[in-house]
C-alpha cells in the first residue's frame, strides 16, 4: 500500500501563503508603523516595510517546501510485508516490522498563550533502545486511521 501527502491540505497551505505574501507586498508599499505591545516585546517597533518583508520571505519558504512535498515522487509512505518505507522531500527511510516495538499517536502543542493549537503525529518506537521516530505527515488519513493501518500490517507481517 502506498500513501501520498494530501494534495488538498498542501494546496490550502499554498493559497494561505500566497495571501500572506500579498499582504506583505501591500505592507511594503505602506508608510505607517506597526507597534507591537505585549508583555515580552514592549517598546519594540518595526516598520510596515520590514514586517512586509518578513511576511514575504517566511511564506515564500512555506510555498517552496509545499512544492517540494507535492513534487511527484518526493514524498510517500509505502507499507508492505517487509516494513515501512518512508520518503520525505527525497530523503528515504526504511523500518522493518521486526525493528518496531510499538506505534502511538503523539500530540504536540504548537504556540503559547491564546494561540495554542495541537498537532497529532503517528510515532513508532524502534527496538532495542526504544528510540522514537515520528511520521510528520498522515498521508491523507487521520492519525487514528493511519495508526490502524500500520497496526494491522505489523500484526500480519511482524
Amino acid at each position: 500500500m502506498t500513501l501520498y501527502p494530501s494534495k488538498i491540505y498542501w494546496a490550502l497551505i499554498m493559497l494561505f501563503s500566497i495571501g500572506c505574501i500579498a499582504l506583505g507586498i501591500y505592507l511594503i508599499g505602506g508608510d505607517g508603523i506597526i507597534t507591537l505591545r505585549g508583555i515580552t516585546i514592549r517598546g519594540i517597533t518595526i516598520t510596515e516595510t520590514l514586517f512586509g518583508q518578513i511576511l514575504c520571505v517566511t511564506f515564500s519558504l512555506v510555498i517552496f517546501s509545499s512544492v517540494l512535498i507535492l513534487w511527484p515522487g518526493s514524498s510517500w509512505l509505502k507499507i508492505g510485508p517487509d516494513g515501512i518505507r518512508h520518503q520525505v522531500i527525497f530523503r528515504k527511510f526504511h523500518y522493518r516490522w521486526s525493528d518496531i516495538s510499538r506505534f502511538e499517536i503523539m500530540t504536540t502543542q504548537i504556540g503559547a498563550g491564546n494561540t495554542k493549537s495541537k498537532a497529532k503525529f503517528v510515532s513508532l518506537w524502534m527496538k532495542p533502545d526504544d528510540q522514537m521516530r515520528s511520521l510528520g505527515e498522515c498521508y491523507g488519513k487521520t492519525p487514528e486511521e493511519l495508526l490502524e493501518i500500520l497496526e494491522s500490517y505489523r500484526n500480519r507481517y511482524g
